[in-house]
């Protein structure tokens, strides 16, 4: 366990997380918002954006996942609808609610929790923690996030909680399995 435990301190860099997802997670940062930015420009190049908090201050920064999906849940999975409505799913892996993480730093900004509330979409989001806030894990967390989809926030929560292993220690080591497919 310690060598696991000492690759979660190891932090998700924009390419590596690009290379885990085959690309289909596009990431964005607060700078890449702009006034009158609609969902469509949003949501341009994917319906899964892996936002990414920077503290400039401090220079540390902080993954989310923000998925456009369309359709309902139900208790056992995320289904399609064509006939649903869309909506925005939030996946903060500290559990905190949209720009939080701004004010932790004592820089508050709500510029990504603005324009999420100028959809006028529904935004689904947990409040349950799955990172340890001692860890740098939240870009797996988003990783893990994005393979694990079609399970609706509850169910990959519970997921993450029902085996042995922390959910740092899980998304470390599945995510670990999935770079060295990536690389061969």
């Amino acid at each position: 366990m310690a060598y696991l435990d000492s690759l979660e301190e190891i932090d998700m860099s924009s390419t590596n997380l690009t290379l885990l997802t085959g690309g289909a997670v596009v990431i964005l940062s607060g700078t890449d918002l702009f006034p009158g930015m609609s969902i469509n420009d949003f949501f341009k190049d994917s319906n899964y954006v892996a936002f990414f908090y920077n503290d400039q201050m401090s220079n540390i920064g902080h993954w989310v996942l923000v998925s456009k999906k369309q359709g309902f849940e139900t208790g056992e999975a995320f289904l399609e609808d064509e006939k649903g409505d869309t909506w925005i799913e939030y996946f903060d892996p500290l559990g905190l609610p949209v720009d939080e993480i701004t004010k932790i730093w004592g820089e508050p900004n709500t510029q990504l929790k603005d324009f999420l509330e100028s959809t006028n979409l529904k935004i689904r989001m947990t409040d349950k923690a799955v990172e340890d806030r001692n860890h740098n894990t939240c870009g797996r967390h988003v990783v893990m996030r994005w393979y694990f989809r079609d399970f609706n926030l509850e169910h990959y929560i519970e997921f993450l909680n029902n085996t042995s292993l922390t959910p740092d220690q899980l998304v470390t080591l599945l995510s670990t399995g999935l770079s060295v497919q990536t690389s061969e």
